[in-house]
């Protein structure tokens, strides 16, 4: 259940979600503007963030990665993500790309995936069960850049750094280091059965091969 009425976290002004979009090229602009203005999607059914059908609603692809670097898991840890792909579905008698990426904790413990809807003109202030948002950070809550892309990685999370050091700059290729050295030790990463066989599931249906 969603407590609506805790405070809700400090986030980036609305002038400067929207300025996120403007980075984008139509028609993808536009459909990100016109998108519903929500924490959830009105005709949303299923465990937010957690159901192809109530993913999160959040401004593009640069609102994606801002929402998952703020994530942290119930010990408090950051997180490392990919995009595994998207589905398309219709609700509402809406047409709806979702994207869906799998994430894991810095330190292994914790695996999970969530399911984003970019077309929207700002982030969800909520959150799903068993997250909190990090502090607001005045700037490293404003880059759209953390420790994972939103693409489909191979052998996930171990190729993560090399892809984040290839698409950043000289920054990228710092935060790529620190990653490397997070993951010296591959046996803490080693998901659970239970999230393997939902990957596996998913890979029967996603498209990996959408680019935005």
């Amino acid at each position: 259940m969603f407590n609506f009425f805790r405070k809700k976290p400090q986030e980036e002004s609305l002038e400067e979600q929207r300025a996120d979009i403007e980075c984008y090229q139509p028609p993808m602009r536009d459909d990100i503007i016109s998108g519903e203005d929500c924490d959830i999607i009105p005709s949303a059914s299923g465990e937010f963030g957690r159901s192809l059908t109530n993913p999160i609603p959040v401004n593009g692809i640069r609102g994606e990665i801002k929402y998952i670097n703020r994530l942290r898991c119930p010990n408090g840890s950051g997180m490392i993500f990919h995009r595994l792909g998207s589905i398309k579905i219709n609700q509402g008698g809406i047409e709806r790309c979702v994207d869906i990426y799998e994430l894991v904790s810095i330190d292994g413990s914790f695996w999970d995936i969530l399911y984003f809807d970019m077309y929207h003109p700002r982030r969800s202030t909520i959150i799903p069960e068993k997250y909190t948002f990090s502090n607001f950070d005045k700037l490293l809550s404003r880059i759209a850049i953390g420790f994972g892309v939103n693409i489909f990685a191979e052998n996930f999370p171990f190729g993560i750094p090399n892809l984040i050091a290839t698409r950043y700059d000289s920054f990228g290729k710092s935060l790529a280091e620190r990653l490397r050295n997070i993951l010296v030790d591959q046996k803490k990463f080693i998901p659970t059965t239970q999230h393997r066989q939902a990957i596996q599931e998913i890979n029967k249906t996603i498209n990996r091969f959408q680019s935005y």
